[in-house]
């Protein structure tokens, strides 16, 4: 693999489309295609997970194929028909994110069940406190994985000075999807290590030199943030999914990532 411009959204913009080519998306995966190749003798069964690009990669298997279709939801985005033919003709079995994506498959043709979402089966809490006060409201920062996950932070702390201005009583948690190597990566913001009795509860560190209280940051954490959060300001894709599958409040906005 290989990390690309539009991050993975190439499809979306003829210019992140260019970018990519420039990027060198061709020849990927033309490697991909090579690795597939010398792999297929030795295969005897597939197991495909994510959107249809493994599936269609893999057309010409002629080897059991399961496919987790993680990426498309009858709610928001159903499977075209054509995708819809390819899995019926490629895969044994497809295990769809819903119930409801699932018996559209099966009026397609397809053989698909649902037993659970990959997504929201793991968002299981571990305990941890987080150090949060009970009866005080709790705002969730969700800046995503990506590789404009610390910009994104940045902005959303702003925001959420701002609001903690008007509200004293909020408290405020960031979900970094991995640990912060370096502590200027936020500048002109500061990334302070959490104490041992806070890293006991969950927290990982601090967000300091703002206008307001410094926020915490978590990156092990992720899935008692989201149960004890009142609200969440999401810029992610999967994490702003899981907010909303616990039934919160997620508030959105675009920027350049």
């Amino acid at each position: 693999s290989r990390p690309m411009p539009s991050g993975g959204f190439g499809w979306q913009s003829l210019r992140w489309f260019l970018q990519d080519l420039r990027a060198g998306f061709l020849s990927l995966t033309a490697a991909q295609m090579d690795a597939l190749r010398r792999l297929r003798p030795r295969t005897r069964a597939l197991l495909l997970v994510g959107d249809i690009y493994p599936v269609l990669m893999t057309a010409s298997f002629a080897v059991p194929k399961v496919f987790v279709a993680t990426a498309r939801s009858d709610y928001i985005s159903p499977h075209t028909r054509l995708e819809a033919r390819l899995m019926a003709r490629s895969c044994c079995m497809v295990f769809a994110r819903d119930a409801v994506t699932a018996r559209g498959l099966r009026r397609m043709g397809v053989s698909a069940a649902c037993v659970g979402n990959v997504m929201m089966d793991l968002v299981t809490p571990r305990g941890w406190s987080l150090g949060l006060g009970e009866g005080r409201p709790v705002l969730a920062l969700l800046p995503g994985s990506r590789h404009d996950a610390l910009d994104n932070l940045r902005e959303m702390a702003q925001c959420a000075w701002q609001v903690m201005a008007r509200h004293p009583q909020l408290q405020v948690v960031a979900a970094l999807a991995r640990p912060v190597q370096e502590p200027h990566a936020v500048a002109p913001f500061r990334l302070q290590p959490a104490g041992a009795g806070e890293q006991e509860q969950g927290l990982d560190g601090w967000l300091a030199g703002g206008p307001g209280a410094p926020i915490g940051v978590t990156w092990r954490a992720f899935a008692d943030l989201l149960h004890r959060a009142t609200v969440v300001l999401g810029l992610a894709g999967t994490a702003n999914e899981q907010a909303a599958g616990l039934g919160r409040v997620v508030v959105a906005f675009p920027r350049r990532g």
